[in-house]
């Protein structure tokens, strides 16, 4: 009797292991280039028109004409299947197309678990970007939270390149949490995401070159000095 509870358990673990092959098959499918060109061919004769590009995107209509000519490599005025399934000359996908693909059951906004459905992140820094982005914690993510977010994250993009690339001192004080002119492991991990935290490891090995289970400002500024080096010598290869 066991032995056949236990073939019965196998046989089930087989099928949903199936089952989940087919479905990542089948989103595959409904995601792949050709499915995308049919879907946008409203009439059916093999070709993009303008017209049809536009269809649909109201705001994001113009974009849609900078793609077409993008895409139009001969000009003629319409786009060929051989011509969009080019790689080279795809273009990327606009902002409406990005979320209608993340909203899996076309609700208007993105659940949590339609955000970790893919390859796009780890599921840490998915749950931390869905944190930030649902402002109204109604547990979905609506398109304008979406382009609240971009915009935040492309101004404290802008942020950054002004600001003065810090010195080596002001990142060293920068890891050394209690300013005792040493840092530990602890020190390195603190304020990381789980999957960053797990990488201090080997840059600490790295940095504490004596194996002292600390890192001087010494040795760090010597490492840093070494790297720089490696990057010169690197880039005048080139």
């Amino acid at each position: 009797m066991k032995k056949i509870q236990i073939a019965l358990l196998a046989l089930g673990i087989m099928a949903t292991g199936q089952i989940s092959a087919q479905e990542k098959r089948s989103e595959k499918e409904e995601q792949s280039p050709d499915k995308h060109f049919a879907k946008m061919d409203k009439n059916g004769d093999g070709v993009l028109t303008m017209e049809e590009m536009k269809k649909g995107k109201g705001k994001e209509a113009k974009d849609q004409e900078n793609r077409f000519k993008k895409m139009d490599l001969n000009g003629d005025g319409k786009i060929t299947k051989a011509e969009f399934l080019d790689k080279k000359n795809r273009p990327k996908p606009t902002d409406d197309e990005r979320f209608e693909k993340r909203d899996k059951d076309h609700d208007g906004g993105i659940s949590r678990e339609e955000m970790h459905k893919g390859k796009m992140d780890k599921e840490e820094r998915k749950d931390v970007r869905f944190e930030k982005t649902d402002t109204d914690k109604d547990s979905k993510m609506s398109k304008e939270e979406i382009e609240v977010r971009k915009a935040d994250v492309e101004a404290k993009k802008i942020e950054r390149a002004n600001k003065p690339k810090p010195t080596v001192d002001d990142r060293f004080s920068r890891m050394d949490k209690d300013g005792n002119g040493s840092v530990t492991l602890d020190e390195l991990k603190k304020g990381k995401q789980p999957e960053q935290a797990k990488n201090q490891d080997e840059r600490f090995k790295r940095m504490d070159t004596n194996g002292d289970g600390k890192v001087t400002k010494e040795e760090f500024v010597e490492l840093n000095k070494k790297y720089e080096e490696h990057k010169a010598k690197k880039a005048g290869k080139k």
